[in-house]
């Protein structure tokens, strides 16, 4: 049991903490959002508003409904969050990326853009992520992607992409991002693809394609046989009377070497 004088000690640094060399160790959270143990949620700004001086207990970020446009290169060096390894920039009308844009955020692991305006990604703006493992595009206006947007994305294991503008895949586009296992592309407007397009990339690595605008023709089917394990969810659009089928029809597709379709 303690003595009582140290017992009167304590109370003297609870009642009076004016008397205290004690460090103020109550938790901080930037001004405009609210934090709860490691999370903080920061609602509605603009671009100079982004928050800045979180306390050490903040391990995931959310900003939502922000007017940001434009991710400049360093654009969240005032974020001071040791632990950060999750952020999320939703509803941000966010429509450009630019290069180095994450630098200082070399800890981050899940990186969530959804519900934006996002149409150009410059090469390199995510050099930084050199342990990112999760990174979503889903629900912005992306027409097409280069493999500059994967520089430094080592670690990348996740890509969603799903509900974008995407017409085709461009070959090897993944490549630099060799340890990805799950790619997402649903509900995009894509019509065919080739045995390029995952090269480079572990054998296990799926490309989940549901809800695509598929020409399930002879020049399909020729790729069909070596994809068939590594698309999932695949479905023709065309000709009609494959209209809904699953690609796997393309297996008993009567090609004419002379006519393809």
């Amino acid at each position: 049991m303690l003595p009582l004088s140290r017992v009167c000690a304590v109370l003297l640094l609870v009642i009076n903490p004016a008397h205290s060399t004690v460090t103020d160790l109550t938790p901080t959270c930037a001004k405009g959002c609210k934090c709860l143990g490691p999370w903080a949620k920061c609602i509605r700004g603009n671009v100079k508003d982004l928050p800045g001086h979180f306390g050490p207990q903040i391990e995931t970020i959310s900003l939502q409904s922000y007017n940001i446009v434009s991710i400049e290169a360093n654009a969240f060096s005032e974020f001071k969050v040791l632990n950060l390894w999750k952020l999320d920039i939703l509803n941000c009308e966010v429509v450009t990326i630019k290069r180095n844009a994450f630098n200082g955020l070399q800890e981050l692991l899940s990186l969530h853009l959804d519900n934006n305006e996002i149409e150009i990604i410059e090469a390199g703006a995510f050099s930084a992520l050199l342990k990112l493992n999760t990174l979503s595009f889903q629900h912005n206006k992306l027409k097409t992607l280069d493999s500059g947007m994967f520089d430094g994305l080592v670690s990348l294991n996740l890509l969603n992409l799903n509900d974008n503008l995407l017409k085709s895949l461009k070959p090897r586009l993944f490549e630099k991002a060799q340890f990805l296992t799950t790619i997402l592309v649903k509900e995009n407007w894509i019509e065919t693809v080739d045995r390029s397009i995952l090269e480079g990339l572990n054998k296990t690595a799926q490309l989940y394609i549901g809800k695509n605008p598929l020409v399930c023709n002879c020049a399909l089917k020729k790729e069909w046989p070596l994809l068939r394990d590594r698309i999932v969810g695949a479905t023709c659009l065309s000709p009609s009377n494959l209209a809904g089928s699953s690609w796997n029809v393309l297996e008993g597709l009567n090609c004419d070497p002379s006519k393809e379709n």
